[in-house]
């Protein structure tokens, strides 16, 4: 499995539910009418290239988001002058260990107001968020071609000369079929016969998956988690899942769940609070989560989709293994496995995307302020 880095510059105003990002459901769709129109393919489905590339779920679509990178729901910040000290704020603090050791802070440092959740974007730098504008049409009788009466309505639309920013997941050999497909040019949502949605690959650079430096960075962040805590710590290894997009997961009856062990079947219920590996365990720790409704459009069908719950981008939840070195090698393989597949449903739209230990906890468990306690 490859991965492809893009950068994606918006020529004209897009126009996409919610305006705060390009979905991966969407960048699929678009790479998907773009090929068929390169191609002048009559039937897609007796096409084994767009096949592969689009209905197979081997090729992965992540979401394209301001900054890259999504703030975690543990993400705190000045009430008053919210956002990093590099961009003139009073700046981040996560708290995730804080919220282990029950020691969460709730005043700013620098003017005493209170902290509250900080959301969206982030490049490290800067808070990310896309300008947007609203544009107000009238309806369109489809008989006389003119106004229709009591018909006006808005969309709000992605103001052109931003940057985005995503992934691609894909097996080796269909890398070249996208870099070339990723050249010039797409529409992406709606209104583009009005000239809306027109985006441009400005940059597509292709990436291996380091391991040895997955696992040393888990380690750094093992070793900053442990200063944290503290007297509290009690595991022989610690990891947060970060969740970097909605992530799909539903319990065996098909409802709606919260719970990771419902989709990866070896990590401890929360109702059970652990559950074994190998020789050791697993102990769940907690969670830090928000479920959303999530709806869509099918093109193709020209139908909406069906209404899905999911569990917010940027949820956090966090587990602790206590074992031997070789079941703690193995639960690291598993968890190198799942940065790879992400998890629940509909992974290829840009669903469940994770990252494991994510640095933004470690980085700011002490804040980016000028003094902590």
């Amino acid at each position: 499995m490859k991965m492809i880095d893009i950068s994606v510059e918006i020529i004209s105003p897009v126009i996409v539910y919610p305006p705060t990002h390009i979905s991966g459901s969407a960048l699929r769709g678009a790479l998907a009418a773009k090929y068929i129109q390169n191609h002048h393919i009559a039937d897609p489905s007796q096409d084994y290239d767009f096949q592969n590339l689009f209905l197979n779920e081997q090729v992965i679509y992540s979401d394209l988001v301001p900054g890259g990178l999504v703030l975690p729901l543990t993400a705190m910040s000045c009430k008053r002058r919210p956002g990093f000290k590099e961009e003139g704020r009073h700046g981040v603090y996560d708290a995730l260990f804080a919220n282990i050791t029950s020691t969460v802070p709730i005043n700013c440092p620098e003017c005493g107001q209170d902290l509250k959740r900080l959301e969206g974007y982030h490049d490290f730098n800067r808070v990310q968020k896309l300008e947007t504008s609203v544009s107000t049409h009238v309806g369109i009788d489809r008989i006389t071609s003119t106004a229709a009466p009591e018909i006006l309505y808005s969309d709000a639309e992605i103001d052109e000369g931003q940057m985005l920013h995503g992934k691609i997941y894909a097996p080796e050999a269909y890398i070249p079929r996208l870099i070339e497909l990723l050249e010039g040019d797409f529409y992406v949502g709606r209104s583009k016969t009005r000239g809306k949605g027109k985006v441009r690959v400005v940059s597509a650079t292709v990436a291996d998956w380091d391991l040895d430096t997955m696992r040393l960075s888990w380690e750094m962040w093992n070793h900053k988690a442990k200063i944290m805590l503290g007297k509290m710590w009690r595991w022989d290894f610690l990891f947060s899942v970060t969740l970097h997009s909605d992530v799909i997961i539903v319990d065996e009856f098909l409802r709606a769940s919260n719970d990771l062990s419902d989709d990866v079947r070896w990590l401890p219920k929360a109702a059970m609070q652990e559950c074994k590996f190998g020789d050791g365990t697993i102990e769940f720790v907690g969670r830090f989560c928000q479920l959303d409704r999530i709806s869509g459009w099918n093109s193709a069908h020209k139908l909406p989709k069906n209404d899905d719950f999911c569990i917010r981008r940027g949820s956090v939840f966090i587990y602790g293994f206590t074992g031997n070195e070789a079941d703690k090698l193995q639960l690291q393989d598993k968890l190198i496995e799942m940065s790879f597949n992400g998890i629940g449903l509909r992974r290829s739209e840009g669903f469940g995307r994770i990252v494991i230990n994510d640095s933004f906890h470690s980085d700011y468990a002490g804040g980016d302020f000028s003094c902590t306690e």
